[in-house]
């Protein structure tokens, strides 16, 4: 059996403070103790979350935590489209395997060309060749 981790201490946080956290909201100006137990609720609701992983955040998602945006298309096709362009365009994720849709979806959001420009070619290749995201 391996040795467990001993327990850490709980901190009591009155239900004002940990709501107005949850919600992102900051706590109503009453005094400088409410500002404190708010920063204290969110730094516990934080660990909480933490603590329900399997394994530990990786750099890439510590970077990208401000940034993240889930978008749903109503259609598959234009997923399967979109990596189809990545892969034309040789785009691919830090891990050189899989499509970088992210940055196709950034560069026809920046640009005035659609995903129909794209697959027909009608972007100039110095315009998406040396763009670089951010």
């Amino acid at each position: 059996m391996t040795k467990r981790a001993p327990r850490r201490q709980r901190v009591e946080v009155d239900q004002d403070s940990l709501a107005a956290v949850t919600q992102a909201e900051p706590p109503p100006p009453r005094d400088a103790t409410s500002h404190v137990a708010a920063g204290l609720a969110r730094e516990q609701a934080t660990k909480e979350r933490e603590s329900e992983r399997k394994h530990p955040k990786r750099p890439s998602e510590v970077i990208r935590k401000g940034r993240k945006l889930t978008t749903t298309f109503s259609d598959f096709m234009y997923v399967d489209r979109l990596r189809e362009q990545a892969r034309t365009w040789q785009w691919f994720a830090p891990d050189g395997r899989r499509p970088n849709t992210s940055k196709i979806i950034e560069f026809l959001v920046t640009h005035p060309y659609t995903l129909e420009d794209a697959e027909r070619g009608k972007i100039p290749d110095e315009v998406w060749k040396n763009w670089e995201p951010g």
